[in-house]
């Protein structure tokens, strides 16, 4: 009986061991394996799994097969593990393939061009700020370039001079595009600083005399300083800077010449009789400010006329591969028109508040009435929060306007915080005097 037991127990002991030793195969799943490996190669595993006593041959995908552990006695173990580093290295190359094809992918899909619509008064609705933001998006998104969606008829020159120097400062990064449906007095900064200028059937470009207070002399000099600015940047892009100076200069004058060919020369005075041509055409003289229309602007080759101005008609035009609008970023200008008016009432609201409130501040502080002073701690504080309310929403709106004019000037606030300082000590001491 004894004996029978130990045999029983020696068999079971022997399938046990048996069951240990051996190859393991251990899957993607998790799953593992004891047993032999059989056959292996690039596609497949054969394996001998030991399973309840028994032996089952099972075939495995090498994609499905995570790693094979050897029996320290496994024959091939050094040529199948070559095989599994070759795997793992054509898996890896796969990987490395389809993350490639996915960036790819992803910056064919990705939006290369940006649109700024100027639509309205310049300082008003089109604000610098706006800008800055369409650029920073520009920038985001890795673009291409920025289309200069303009309609207006003028307004701030400050605001255009701006927008003038922020296209400036990021040419190198982007290819601005001026679409002009309407493009007046201000207009002509953005545009004559675009690298590229197209106009709609219905546009017209120019009269940019500069009005201000200043008299005849200095104001003529003002204007003669501001085309000379524009003019520059414009030639850099390839306009003319004659052109510029004829539509800011009231006496200036400005004639076209039409070469064979095509070509178009511009001169701010008549040309003399040894190099002009028969088409020679005066376009403005010194009783007028030039302005011209669609057809003559694609006519001297100062911008290109298009029928619509769609994307796909400006990426023919450009010759561009590539063209992808952002979504997001077309009504940005409007937005941040809406929020910097948004920002000038609130000033504005708080201005008239503290205006009063200081005028009161003085009243009571320069009566000499002890008693009236003396309860002035909470007021004072109060003031004091709103003058801090003032200048922080003052900061906020000079982002969107650098020449917003303060209710309150900075001397005033600073005059009135340090007297408030004088009373809210000498309150304190008094108290704790009487305390």
């Amino acid at each position: 009986m004894v004996r029978r037991i130990l045999i029983t127990a020696g068999l079971v002991l022997a399938l046990t061991v048996g069951e240990c030793r051996g190859d393991r195969i251990i899957l993607m799943s998790g799953a593992t394996y004891t047993g032999e490996v059989v056959e292996t190669d690039a596609s497949r595993v054969v394996f001998l799994a030991y399973m309840s006593g028994s032996e089952t041959r099972l075939t495995f995908p090498r994609s499905a097969v995570r790693r094979i552990e050897r029996s320290a006695d496994g024959a091939g173990s050094d040529e199948d593990d070559a095989a599994e580093r070759r795997r793992q290295e054509d898996e890896r190359e796969r990987a490395a393939q389809e993350e490639a094809a996915r960036l790819e992918r992803e910056a064919r899909e990705r939006a290369n061009v940006v649109v700024a619509t100027m639509h309205g008064a310049f300082g008003e609705e089109i604000l610098p700020i706006g800008l800055e933001r369409v650029i920073e998006a520009a920038d985001e998104r890795g673009a291409e370039y920025i289309v200069l969606d303009i309609d207006s008829s003028g307004g701030a020159v400050w605001a255009a001079t701006r927008m003038m120097e922020l296209i400036e400062e990021s040419s190198d990064r982007f290819r601005f595009v001026a679409v002009v449906r309407r493009g007046i007095s201000a207009s002509i900064w953005p545009i004559f600083s675009s690298h590229d200028v197209f106009v709609l059937p219905r546009s017209e470009v120019g009269a940019a005399v500069i009005f201000n207070s200043l008299n005849g002399e200095v104001k003529a000099k003002f204007n003669s300083a501001a085309a000379a600015t524009l003019g520059s940047v414009a030639e850099t892009r390839g306009h003319s800077a004659d052109v510029v100076r004829a539509m800011i200069i009231g006496p200036a004058e400005l004639y076209v010449m039409e070469r064979v060919g095509g070509k178009t020369e511009f001169y701010s005075s008549e040309p003399a009789a040894s190099v002009r041509s028969p088409r020679v055409r005066r376009l403005d003289d010194a009783e007028s400010v030039l302005t011209l229309t669609a057809q003559e602007m694609d006519r001297y080759g100062i911008g290109a006329l298009l029928e619509t101005g769609a994307g796909d008609e400006l990426a023919r035009a450009l010759g561009a591969s590539r063209w992808v609008e952002s979504e997001i970023d077309a009504s940005s200008m409007g937005r941040w028109a809406e929020e910097c008016a948004r920002r000038r009432t609130q000033t504005e609201e708080l201005g008239t508040l503290l205006v009063q409130e200081v005028a009161d501040f003085k009243r009571i502080s320069g009566s000499g009435q002890r008693g009236a002073v003396d309860d002035m701690l909470d007021s004072t504080a109060n003031l004091r929060r709103l003058i801090t309310r003032y200048a922080g929403a003052a900061n906020k709106c000079h982002e969107c306007y650098p020449d917003f004019q303060e209710q309150v000037d900075a001397e005033t606030l600073r005059e009135t915080q340090l007297k408030i300082g004088e009373i809210q000590d000498a309150i304190r001491a008094r108290r704790r005097t009487r305390d």
